[in-house]
């Protein structure tokens, strides 16, 4: 039987992990590249609410400005089944305007249906 070397096999088991581990960090990397990527491509800035059911309708986040009341939330719950889902952080306004009722706009709302 021939003798085996211990230190030679774990060195190239070593460098097997080793490969491993940076095929999986590629595959995360790639993976939430295209999750991003569709993300992005689902998000549509409206300005009124025609713009806003047509993207709603289309299975999209809504990016609206909004004045933060609670008269426009309710009549886009009921005018098209979407509901206030994220402020994004940045704070950048899609109008100066709300996309629901006219008045000055005091922050940017994703509306979106729940599925």
């Amino acid at each position: 039987m021939p003798e085996r070397n211990l230190e030679l096999e774990m060195d190239e088991l070593k460098k097997d992990l080793q490969e491993i581990k940076n095929l999986l960090k590629a595959i995360q990397k790639d993976m939430f590249k295209k999750a991003e990527r569709f993300m992005q491509s689902r998000i549509v800035k409206v300005k009124n609410l025609d713009e806003m059911e047509k993207a709603v309708n289309d299975k999209c986040f809504a990016l609206a400005s909004w004045c933060g009341g609670r008269d426009c939330e309710n009549l886009i719950k009921e005018r098209m089944q979407a509901t206030g889902r994220n402020m994004p952080f940045d704070g950048k306004l899609v109008t100066k305007t709300c996309a629901c009722c006219g008045k000055p706009a005091v922050t940017p709302m994703y509306f979106a249906r729940a599925y």
